[in-house]
């Protein structure tokens, strides 16, 4: 493909697509992040039999972690390149 069409001159479809691959995971990223906090406050009402505090509060850590990662991801991908 030529370079001049994916919009960026003397870019390349392939670095172009290796610079997008860690927003192209966000959404895994934040799943995987909700499910972790999910079945840590599952266990923690399991164990301590705090039922449904330790859920509400792993779901909203899994959330806050989420939402931490996804900035940091967008952060760096819109970071001037030099």
């Amino acid at each position: 493909m030529h370079s001049a069409e994916n919009g960026r001159p003397g870019v390349s479809w392939s670095e172009r697509l290796a610079e997008l691959g860690p927003v192209l995971t966000l959404g895994m990223n934040i799943g995987v992040c909700i499910a972790l906090g999910l079945a840590a406050g599952y266990a923690v009402d399991v164990h301590w039999q705090t039922d449904p505090w330790g859920l509400c509060l792993g779901t909203l850590l899994g959330m806050a972690a989420a939402v931490r990662n996804a900035w940091l991801v967008l952060r760096r991908s819109i970071r001037p390149r030099e």
